[in-house]
């Protein structure tokens, strides 16, 4: 992964949206009362920290991590150092700096004498807990002198590539960008001074006169405690309008962050919108733990008011679909069970793709386009169909529109344009879903 290119194009993706606006300062302070996201990170700054540990109640899970050094490729004796596999698996991207025994146990004895940094003030209060996979160099060193020739300094399956040479310990650094100008030395995360840093790693053959680009620092990463603190849509369950993402909440790598900060922007979207947290194919709804008995109890309930909108949503969907970008309208609700069934039947077909439902209360209560046809009962109160029409026509000529599908077309037809209601909006559908 190029770090610099992935982060232009995020930053690009993120500037040209016109449903963003980015304001570049420090956020000290969380919305109680609006709905957020927050997705700082493991790095989050000490002002931010503090105030998820007072909306949190508590400093959820945390661990000192370190950073490895990163040095500039053409600084590199390569006259010293060679190109070859990681532990002779795979292709030659790795530079291998050799080490004989002597070069190493005078390596060892520097580093493991070497100044180390203090931590921040902020860090400094919570106790030295270290992340085994990054452990600073200096600190797996201490273990004992052998201790690097058996992890990061494994000399194992690397001989030079003309000689055939084998070593006591090797140093291997591996690419840090997509071009090749920085490569970071594997292993070494490491809190030593900047200074100690620079005498120490000098004394790896081809490292001579290295420059560093970056050194290693170490830092605090701070989590939640998620399985106690967030719902599965990544909101707080102690204030449901905010919402955590990102590798704070315990995900780790390029997609998994993505995608936890696309399940908690699209929860925090639907919760903005008064809908409910969305749900994922293959993963359950809902899931009820207890006896046999008393589970069967609620089933046929969930059944009906699951099935049954899921249902409907997948049936508008798909007819919607093969409508080929034609509107398609909602009438079920008279011959849905109950009212209840009936407005959240048509909720549902609107969620599949309907443009809207002939059920004025879902108009009412969740902002759904009402159209329709007139009602059965409008149309009795008349002595013919074409005087049902004619009085609805001249009441609300804007939006009367006859659908007629052969029956009567013609004496329809001569009977509205006898009373100059033209031009005649004339539908006739065919086709069947």
């Amino acid at each position: 992964m190029d770090r610099l290119r992935f982060a232009s194009y995020i930053t690009e993706k993120i500037r040209s949206c016109p449903l963003i606006d980015v304001v570049e300062e420090e956020a000290v302070d969380i919305p109680k009362d609006e709905i957020t996201v927050i997705a700082t990170g493991p790095l989050t700054s000490d002002a931010m920290a503090r105030q998820i540990i007072a909306l949190t109640g508590q400093g959820g899970l945390s661990f000192f991590d370190a950073a490895a050094p990163i040095v500039d490729f053409a600084s590199i004796d390569m006259s010293r150092a060679f190109f070859a596999s990681r532990y002779g698996k795979g292709d030659a991207d790795y530079i291998n700096c050799p080490m004989n025994e002597a070069e190493y146990k005078a390596f060892y004895d520097a580093l493991i004498h070497a100044e180390e940094a203090k931590l921040h003030d902020f860090e400094a209060d919570a106790p030295l807990t270290v992340f085994e996979g990054c452990m600073p160099v200096e600190v797996m060193a201490k273990r004992g002198e052998d201790t690097l020739r058996f992890g990061p300094m494994k000399p194992v399956g690397i001989r030079h590539p003309e000689t055939g040479e084998s070593y006591y310990a090797v140093v291997q650094l591996r690419r840090e960008d997509e071009v090749g100008t920085m490569f970071n030395l594997v292993g070494f995360q490491t809190h030593l001074t900047f200074p100690e840093q620079r005498r120490v790693f000098s004394m790896i053959p081809g490292l001579e006169n290295a420059e560093f680009l970056r050194y290693g620092v170490m830092h605090r990463n701070t989590f939640l405690n998620s399985p106690e603190l967030l719902d599965a849509d990544y909101s707080l369950r102690s204030n449901p309008r905010i919402f955590f993402a990102g590798q704070m909440t315990g995900v780790e790598g390029y997609i998994e962050s993505a995608a936890s900060g696309y399940v908690a922007g699209l929860a925090a979207a639907c919760r903005a919108k008064g809908e409910d947290t969305p749900i994922f194919p293959k993963e359950p709804i809902l899931t009820i733990r207890a006896p046999a008995i008393e589970a069967q109890l609620i089933e046929t309930f969930l059944l009906l008011s699951i099935n049954h909108q899921s249902l409907i949503a997948t049936k508008a969907n798909r007819v919607v679909r093969a409508a080929e970008g034609r509107k398609v309208l909602e009438f079920g609700s008279r011959r849905a069970q109950g009212a209840d069934a009936a407005i959240l039947g048509a909720r549902a077909a609107y969620i599949g793709g309907a443009v809207g439902t002939a059920c004025a209360l879902d108009g009412r209560d969740y902002g759904i386009p009402a159209l329709g046809t007139m009602a059965h009962s409008w149309v009795q109160m008349f002595d013919t169909e074409l005087d049902a029409f004619l009085a609805y026509a001249k009441e609300y000529p804007q939006y009367a529109c006859e659908c007629n599908k052969g029956y009567g077309t013609a004496a329809h037809i001569q009977g509205i344009k006898e009373h100059g209601l033209c031009p005649i909006h004339r539908r006739t559908f065919t086709k069947k879903f």
